[in-house]
């Protein structure tokens, strides 16, 4: 629970003194705690999302569609939470999520968010600065592909972010995420390495 909430106060910025204790009290009360095994699906496409997750341990992965073919709309590791926008508006999801390693989960229903949300007033603050911090990720991510004149660039904003990118996720993964292709990506990660090596020591 420590960490939840510390991933909650993280949000606000700057940080605020504190969250409403009958709100902490009935997340704790409320949340589940699962530990979940590769390729568990948590959200699938053309169905109405019913939980809200946060990772204690492991990634996620997001595909556009129904199945790992389909393009890699977001990545989610340890200490972020999943927000399925659809469930926000009560409809079927048009992306599949799935857990890409192994990992604890705690997470609450869609009835229970729903009831938060009319009941506490730092739910709605949370839920609004965490949809904000998220786009403010994706920005960033596919602000770094367009400036990017190489892959290899593309492969040391990548490392910047997660330096044990290639260690965690297969390389179908990352090429979708940086919108290239798995050749493109082996031709030139050890350049993307480098890259990254140099901004290090410098």
């Amino acid at each position: 629970m420590k960490t939840v909430t510390g991933a909650l106060y993280s949000l606000y910025r700057p940080p605020r003194k504190s969250l409403a204790p009958a709100f902490l009290d009935a997340l704790r009360f409320s949340m589940r705690r699962q530990t979940l095994p590769k390729a568990t699906v948590l959200v699938a496409a053309g169905c109405f999302p019913d939980r809200v997750y946060f990772l204690a341990s492991g990634s996620a992965v997001s595909y556009d569609g129904p199945d790992r073919s389909n393009p890699v709309l977001w990545i989610r590791r340890a200490d972020d939470f999943i927000l399925p926008d659809a469930l926000l508006s009560r409809q079927q999801s048009h992306y599949t999520a799935v857990m890409e390693q192994d990992g604890t989960v705690l997470s609450v229903s869609a009835e229970t968010c729903q009831y938060f949300c009319e009941t506490y007033p730092d739910t709605l603050q949370l839920t609004a600065l965490w949809l904000i911090a998220m786009r403010k990720r994706e920005y960033e991510r596919l602000a770094a592909i367009r400036s990017a004149t190489t892959v290899a660039e593309r492969i040391r904003w990548l490392l910047h972010q997660w330096d044990d990118a290639f260690a965690v996720f297969p390389e179908a993964v990352l090429a979708s995420y940086l919108q290239t292709t798995r050749e493109w990506l082996n031709k030139q990660k050890q350049e993307g390495f480098d890259l990254f090596r140099r901004d290090r020591t410098k």
